[in-house]
C-alpha cells in the first residue's frame, strides 16, 4: 500500500503543472502596443523599423507589466520604472535607428552630387 501511494504521489506530481510552465495573464499593454507608441512618438524616421526592434526589444528584456503601462501612456522612457538594461536597450535601439538613417540620408547626399 505504501509504494502504491508513492506512485501514485510522484505521477500526480509529474502530471501537474508547475507555475514556470503556465502562462500569467498580462495586466499591461502588450509589447507590440508599447513599442508603436514609443515609435510613433519618437524622432525616428524609420517608424516601423524601430517599433519592430523595439518590440523585440521589449519581449527579450521582458518588460515588466508596470513598465509597458508607464511607456504607453508617457510615450517615453524617461519617467518609467526600468532596469539599467531595459533602459540602455531603448537607448541602443534608438542610436542604431537613428544611425541608419543618417547613412541612408549620406547616401542619397552622396548619389546626388
Amino acid at each position: 500500500m505504501r509504494h502504491f501511494t508513492l506512485i501514485f504521489l510522484f505521477a500526480a506530481a509529474c502530471g501537474s503543472k508547475s507555475p514556470a510552465t503556465t502562462t500569467a495573464h498580462s495586466s499591461g499593454p502588450d509589447c507590440k502596443a508599447v513599442a508603436g507608441k514609443l515609435a510613433r512618438e519618437s524622432s525616428v524616421q524609420d517608424k516601423d523599423s524601430y517599433g519592430s526592434a523595439l518590440q523585440s526589444r521589449c519581449q527579450t528584456d521582458k518588460w515588466s507589466d508596470e513598465s509597458r503601462a508607464c511607456l504607453a501612456e508617457k510615450g517615453e522612457a524617461g519617467p518609467c520604472v526600468l532596469t539599467d538594461q531595459q533602459r540602455s536597450g531603448i537607448e541602443q535601439e534608438r542610436a542604431r535607428a537613428l544611425e541608419q538613417a543618417q547613412n541612408k540620408k549620406e547616401a542619397v547626399d552622396g548619389a546626388a552630387k
